[in-house]
């Protein structure tokens, strides 16, 4: 768990020394911090994460198989396959697989807090110690779908339609779920008020009663006999509920701040509203995975977006002492469900302990 916490203390000491909300500092400061979060990723053993080893005997056997039967020989999509395939011909050792995937995950996430976020320090902070980033060393190609979604929010926001569908499209081809991120295209333009709140709160109540009949609806519509392999439709119902509590407690702090600025007659922008729904969408798959484990996977497309709402309802605290507050108490939170879930679950991600994966002749079979 050191290198781990390591990280985080570098976030947030040189965010407390370089990162002033000015775009002079802030580029530095996430160079930095990506750059160390990548590399420690990048170099990790294959015992670090729980798919990671799946990922890295596969890697190998898909160097192998000729392209005629690349497609039908794996149950991997299309655009991981071919990632791997591609790779082979520069390398046969699947390091190169967690190198690579590294910084197609790191580096779009950096640059999507540095674009959006109006406090880099904080949005980083909480990227590691709410789990993001260890979940991401194990889920490899949700966690990439997840960056290429960022991407396809990039261009939504400069309404480039055309290339938002492509970066979907780009992100379903390592990820099944990845074309539900299409509603994103009208959650940006409806806008979020009291009347979404009620309406989310009725769907939650919904989600919970009646996920399994919703599962097997979803089955049933994708022509299915289940919606997912029966091993990982199970409910770790603890961690779910842990994990619903804490996206529950966050979007409350974040609903408050933004009804704080519009009772002081500030519009809130449309990332702002945008942000509302993506927290309202990580408590509900959260509820869902109370009931159905494999559920709760969708949550890393929605939480990542609560990286920068938080830090924008924060702009909100005019009192500079109770801001201050509030970002150590979520560090605090942060920090401590992060050292909990290491000591006493760390089977949940597999990330602990951590060992590294490249030696020398690692690196001299990269380059063969």
């Amino acid at each position: 768990m050191a290198i781990y916490l390591f990280e985080m203390t570098f976030i947030a000491l040189f965010g407390a020394i370089l990162c002033r909300e000015t775009e002079k500092r802030t580029k530095p400061y996430i160079t930095l911090c990506f750059f160390m979060l990548t590399f420690v990723a990048g170099i990790r053993s294959v015992n670090v994460g729980v798919d990671t080893e799946q990922f890295s005997r596969a890697y190998q056997m898909i160097g192998m198989t000729p392209w005629d039967n690349l497609f039908s020989s794996f149950r991997y999509e299309w655009a991981f396959l071919l990632l791997c395939k591609v790779l082979n011909y520069i390398s046969v050792n699947p390091q190169l697989l967690l190198i690579v995937s590294s910084i197609l995950i790191n580096v779009p996430l950096g640059v999507f807090i540095f674009r959006n976020s109006p406090s880099a320090a904080l949005s980083a902070f909480l990227y590691v110690g709410l789990g993001l980033y260890t979940s991401n060393m194990n889920i490899m190609r949700e966690a990439i779908a997840v960056s290429f979604i960022l991407i396809a929010f990039e261009m939504l926001k400069s309404n480039r339609d055309l290339l938002f569908l492509l970066f979907v499209f780009i992100a379903s081809g390592f990820h099944q779920t990845a074309p539900f991120l299409l509603i994103l295209w009208p959650l940006w333009r409806i806008g979020f008020n009291k009347h979404f709140i009620i309406a989310y709160g009725a769907i939650f109540v919904i989600s919970f009663v009646f996920a399994h009949q919703i599962s097997d609806l979803l089955a049933l519509l994708l022509g299915r006999d289940q919606i997912y392999s029966s091993e990982f439709t199970g409910s770790n119902y603890f961690g779910a509920l842990l994990k619903a509590l804490l996206a529950v407690f966050i979007t409350a702090i974040v609903l408050n701040y933004f009804h704080v600025g519009q009772k002081r007659g500030i519009l809130l922008s449309n990332e702002d509203q945008f942000y509302c729904h993506m927290l309202m969408l990580w408590i509900l798959f959260s509820i869902f995975g109370m009931q159905i484990q494999i559920f709760s996977r969708l949550c890393m497309y929605f939480n990542v977006f609560a990286l920068v709402g938080i830090a924008c309802a924060l702009r909100f605290i005019q009192n500079a002492g109770e801001r201050a507050f509030v970002e150590l108490l979520l560090g605090a939170i942060a920090l401590s469900y992060f050292v909990i879930i290491g000591m006493f679950r760390p089977e949940w991600q597999g990330v602990i302990p951590y060992g590294v994966g490249v030696g020398f002749s690692d690196c001299i079979s990269l380059i063969r």
